[in-house]
């Protein structure tokens, strides 16, 4: 296997020491991974200094295994669900996956995620009072649609527990991407969320913001 670069930890909850990285094609490396990408992106993609340095920073996310997930914030109009739908078919192109294990009791998962955006997860929980457990979960627009959600009596602010019940789980990783207009330390992730929301979400993830180029507006 190439590309495979590891980091061991105690596992609390299993009591074990267990051992996570990423399974890499044999030539994985950033020109493998700029032409995967050139060739998912749209014919008309522009490759600003600022898409051209998130690029970049993917790929050393993958290759030098990051145990978060990734937050990238923008305002309308800057690209980023865009950059991270093409990022996900490079790694649904790649065949990239997910390992944890033990020994030789090791785990794949693949790091393909399932896109969903906020007002899709809080309809959901309102049909079946259920939220995601993927492993790999990509939500769009986070903050845009900020509400509770009641379940036969019980309300939810559903993107708080789906952090909540993730978070638990950082030791053998649910990877959790996330774009929104707002920064992540931004004020307003506080007062929807709640501090500790925010507080776990900045452990959770890599932060990335998108400031400049209004796509729309070209």
């Amino acid at each position: 296997m190439g590309g495979r670069k590891r980091e061991i930890i105690f596992c609390n909850k299993m009591g074990i020491m267990i051992e996570r990285y990423f399974i890499l094609p044999k030539d994985f490396g950033f020109t493998k991974f700029l032409k995967t990408f050139e060739s998912k992106a749209p014919k008309n993609y522009i490759y600003t200094s600022e898409i051209n340095y998130i690029i970049d920073y993917l790929y050393n996310w993958i290759y030098d295994v990051h145990f978060k997930g990734i937050w990238i914030a923008g305002g309308t109009g800057t690209g980023k669900t865009t950059l991270m739908k093409i990022f996900f078919e490079v790694i649904k192109e790649l065949n990239i996956e997910f390992c944890f294990g033990e020994d030789n009791n090791e785990v794949h998962y693949k790091l393909y995620p399932k896109m969903t955006s906020e007002k899709e997860i809080n309809n959901y929980f309102a049909k079946c009072g259920e939220i995601p457990q993927r492993r790999s979960l990509f939500i769009d627009d986070v903050g845009n649609d900020c509400k509770k959600v009641n379940y036969f009596g019980n309300d939810s602010l559903v993107i708080s527990d789906i952090i909540y019940n993730r978070y638990d789980k950082l030791e053998t990783k649910q990877y959790l991407f996330i774009t929104s207009n707002y920064p992540l330390n931004h004020p307003i992730i506080k007062e929807m969320y709640g501090e500790r929301t925010q507080s776990r979400l900045l452990a959770m993830c890599e932060y990335l913001e998108l400031k400049k180029t209004n796509f729309r507006n070209m």
